[in-house]
């Protein structure tokens, strides 16, 4: 016989757990997603958040839908670079008995999460990311205790934020392969997402009326105000870490995504990230 059904108390956390995921919608995309896909007319109106109209043509993308793009990544990683996921020995331990899809899967979903304290603050070269980092932290460890979550996995989830930050350091000992690979699938996601936009006929451009000094050096090195190339450029320039030689095999597999999608949507390489590699070796 079935029995009645009741709200519970596993029930309620899970409740309380689902409410800040959702309210990422709310947290509008800035940086590369912000540059203005029509000029510096419409850019402005996004910016004062009071434009409706269809998905994408007048509005910024949320953290949300960011978060679930790079969960798309996690998945589309799983399948096509399967040894990506195969962990060196004493990884599935010191995550507490995780496999590494769970754990980036897990990473890629909290780790906008700081943003509903702070809002998402453009990486032009302006802001104080030490203190940005430090609100976050704080605003993701609240939220995991108060929606319940287990100690083990509060620890785990602000100790994979550390190590995610980590990565914009020369050298740390919270500097890990979770850490990059998570970072790396952050800056894809955005990378990606302009070069949809592009295809779309919404290339936008970097070159707007209140850009950055940073922002500017990026379009004289790569040579045009593309979203796509400038904030690929940036990527690069603030983590050198991904051209350490314990990390090139997984920048390598992004680099070859980039240039793949270049290829499929403009006919062709990005040409200056070569001679940028080159400048490393």
């Amino acid at each position: 016989m079935l029995r009645p059904i009741h709200a519970t108390e596993t029930g309620r956390k899970f409740y309380e757990a689902y409410r800040p995921l959702i309210a990422l919608s709310n947290i509008k995309r800035s940086g590369a997603i912000l540059c203005g896909y029509f000029g510096t007319e419409e850019r402005d109106k996004l910016l004062d958040r009071s434009v409706e109209g269809p998905f994408f043509k007048n509005r910024v993308q949320s953290d949300q839908e960011h978060c679930d793009e790079l969960k798309n990544i996690v998945f589309l990683l799983s399948v096509f670079y399967p040894w990506m996921f195969r962990q060196p020995d004493g990884e599935y331990e010191r995550y507490g008995g995780h496999y590494r899809f769970y754990l980036l899967h897990f990473l890629v979903t909290i780790h906008e999460l700081g943003e509903l304290g702070t809002g998402d603050i453009p990486d032009d070269g302006t802001r104080d990311n030490e203190a940005k980092d430090k609100d976050e932290f704080a605003f993701i460890e609240n939220y995991l205790i108060k929606a319940g979550f287990p100690p083990a996995l509060v620890n785990l989830g602000v100790g994979l934020m550390r190590e995610m930050q980590a990565t914009k350091e020369l050298k740390g000992e919270d500097q890990t392969e979770l850490g990059v690979i998570g970072t790396q699938i952050d800056k894809c996601g955005a990378i990606l997402k302009n070069f949809i936009l592009e295809a779309e006929g919404k290339k936008g451009s970097m070159n707007y009326k209140d850009v950055s000094a940073l922002d500017r050096s990026h379009m004289e090195y790569t040579g045009n105000d593309s979203p796509v190339d400038n904030w690929f450029y940036h990527t690069l320039v603030i983590y050198p870490i991904f051209f350490d030689e314990k990390y090139w095999k997984y920048t390598a597999v992004f680099l070859e995504i980039i240039q793949s999608f270049s290829l499929a949507i403009r006919g062709k390489e990005i040409g200056w990230l070569n001679d940028f590699i080159a400048s490393h070796n």
